[in-house]
């Protein structure tokens, strides 16, 4: 299984519309951190299994209640079969159309909250919180002769192809007063310019394509401004740096370098993050931090912006009628409704703001910034 997710697979759920059909959205948390061993594996098909007895008992078209069965034993025979739990993946999300000849696996970065949604069109809130929580991220590695690309994103990278030009090492020497050396060194200069326009052209294609929203350019310092200097606007606007790497470069520097990169861009966002929040809550400007604040203002629609610690995890409650959530209160004080246990209280916390049409910024784990947050916190449409 590829575990990159790639802009076109994106692209295809998002304009995946069925005429008559219906779609099965699987959802599976897989952390390692949560699971032991393959207790994962064990609660998606178990989550299959019910669904099958709930659909075989439901009022659904014929014609969907075939397809909905179709599609859960679609993607059990993935799960059992075709996917491997590795790297940093911590999520699943697989949709699915037998009717509509539709079947997309999103391997993820982040966990999402177990669960199989059966309607007209994907289930793809969660599933684009998550994946708009990630820079995509292109590396161009190149000399005067040749040059490599590679797509990053969610940790995972993809190698796009080679780019060649017929760019002579060396120039012999000659003429009067050596003119003739002069002369074939400025026409050398222009081929190594026309071979990075090329392939500044290159990598202006796969921008239009929505393969990065920034650029990193493995190249010699000296080098570096006349590349910087021959890109489009569009590229030249998101060019995030260099790294020390070039086309003769082992995949392992490549792959230990560009995960450097993205760590440090990563740690940097969530720093800038943090201390605009601290900074906001320090001169009382709308936000908050810690849970019972995060809820309080998710209970009053207030919630812009939730940022949380990608490992926390706490137990809590929540109506499933209105909506109430907290890590104490077993019972809704805006309804009166008995509130359900929940194993993982950030998830649901998570759903509502997304249904409020909020957005949602996990922060790395480590950073010594959470702390002062207690770990969660919220930009604010209003004081509250």
């Amino acid at each position: 299984m590829n575990a990159f997710v790639s802009t076109e697979s994106i692209h295809r759920a998002l304009h995946f519309h069925p005429q008559d059909g219906i779609t099965t959205s699987f959802y599976l948390d897989v952390d390692s951190t949560r699971y032991s061993g393959a207790k994962w594996k064990k609660a998606g098909l178990e989550m299959l299994e019910k669904k099958k007895e709930e659909v075989k008992k439901s009022d659904l078209p014929e014609d969907q209640h075939i397809s909905v069965l179709d599609d859960l034993r679609s993607i059990q025979r993935f799960l059992q079969d075709r996917f491997e739990l590795r790297g940093r993946i911590r999520g699943l999300v697989i949709l699915s159309s037998s009717q509509g000849n539709f079947f997309e696996v999103f391997p993820l970065a982040r966990s999402v909250r177990s669960r199989i949604v059966v309607s007209k069109e994907p289930y793809l809130r969660s599933l684009m919180a998550v994946l708009d929580d990630f820079n995509r991220l292109m590396f161009v590695l190149l000399d005067h002769r040749e040059a490599k690309l590679f797509e990053m994103f969610m940790g995972e990278i993809r190698e796009h192809g080679d780019i060649h030009s017929p760019v002579r090492r060396k120039v012999k020497t000659g003429g009067v007063e050596g003119a003739e050396e002069r002369r074939i060194e400025r026409n050398l200069g222009n081929k190594i310019l026309q071979h990075y326009r090329e392939i500044g052209d290159t990598v202006l294609d796969h921008f239009r394509r929505g393969h990065f929203d920034a650029l990193v350019a493995g190249i010699k310092e000296e080098d570096y401004a006349s590349f910087s200097h021959v890109l489009h606007t569009y590229v030249k606007d998101r060019l995030a740096g260099r790294v020390n790497l070039g086309p003769k470069s082992t995949l392992k520097e490549i792959n230990r370098e560009i995960l450097a990169f993205e760590r440090e861009l990563e740690r940097q966002k969530d720093t800038e993050t943090l201390e605009r929040i601290l900074t906001m809550v320090g001169n009382d400007e709308p936000a908050v931090t810690g849970l019972p604040a995060v809820l309080r203002s998710l209970r009053m629609g207030a919630c812009q912006k939730m940022i949380v610690d990608e490992e926390y995890r706490i137990p809590g409650f929540a109506c499933r009628r209105c909506g109430f959530l907290s890590a104490e209160m077993d019972a809704c004080d805006s309804c009166g409704e008995s509130a359900v246990k929940v194993d993982d209280l950030i998830n649901e916390a998570v759903d509502e703001i997304l249904l409020q049409s909020g957005e949602v910024r996990y922060i790395h784990a480590g950073n010594e910034l959470l702390e002062n947050i207690d770990r969660i916190g919220a930009f604010l449409r209003y004081r509250v």
